[in-house]
């Protein structure tokens, strides 16, 4: 079995595994304990995420030369935490059009549309959750304008509460009201909360 990480091949001579995570784990652990593989090829094709899903619990094919990538720990933390904030950005003219929409009349397509809006609120919240785990360090113990994050998270987890509330409840005066007056703002302050993150993350002092 030829490997190659970060196109330089391992002299180190590795034995046939149960499976590829169990290959990868022992490599990252013997050459790049401070680095994540984020990328893995079978003889020049690169793994798509869901072939690479399935290959993970499988051996490695006889014969195969693996090629793998690394990246910064901090570095991907930091980009998946930029990307967030955009996306909380764009939420923030969602929620806007939405009220205006409501406003407007059109409440069937306003409250179909309001799905993917809290959708977005529930996948940044997975990908909170992941940072931390590629952190070692629960981000809600950053803090942005003299607060923990965890106390911003707790106030955003109990507007959507009350935004499913109005939306079961079907009050459409509350929930235009929440969306606007409430939402917009939210998505705001956590466009910048993540990207102040960000910077505190990668300025922070290694302790590796």
């Amino acid at each position: 079995m030829l490997i190659t990480l970060d196109s330089q091949k391992l002299d180190h001579t590795y034995a046939a595994t149960e499976t590829l995570q169990a290959l990868l784990d022992q490599i990252r652990a013997d050459h790049v304990p401070d680095r994540l593989i984020i990328g893995v090829a079978y003889n020049g094709q690169t793994l798509a995420d869901e072939h690479l899903s399935e290959a993970l619990g499988q051996p490695v094919p006889a014969e195969t030369q693996v090629d793998l990538q690394t990246g910064d720990r901090r570095e991907l933390i930091c980009t998946a935490l930029r990307e967030m904030a955009i996306e909380c950005e764009e939420a923030g003219h969602t929620a806007q059009d939405l009220a205006s929409r409501f406003d407007a009349g059109e409440v069937n397509a306003a409250i179909r549309d309001i799905g993917p809006f809290v959708k977005m609120w529930q996948t940044c919240y997975q990908g909170l959750t992941q940072c931390n785990a590629l952190l070692g360090r629960d981000i809600g113990e950053f803090e942005h304008n003299g607060r923990d994050i965890g106390l911003w998270l707790h106030d955003l987890v109990e507007k959507l509460a009350e935004l499913r509330t109005a939306l079961e409840n079907q009050d459409l005066t509350l929930l235009t009201d929440l969306l606007r007056y409430e939402m917009t703002p939210a998505c705001e302050r956590w466009h910048t909360l993540l990207n102040d993150v960000a910077g505190q993350i990668k300025e922070a002092p290694t302790t590796d």
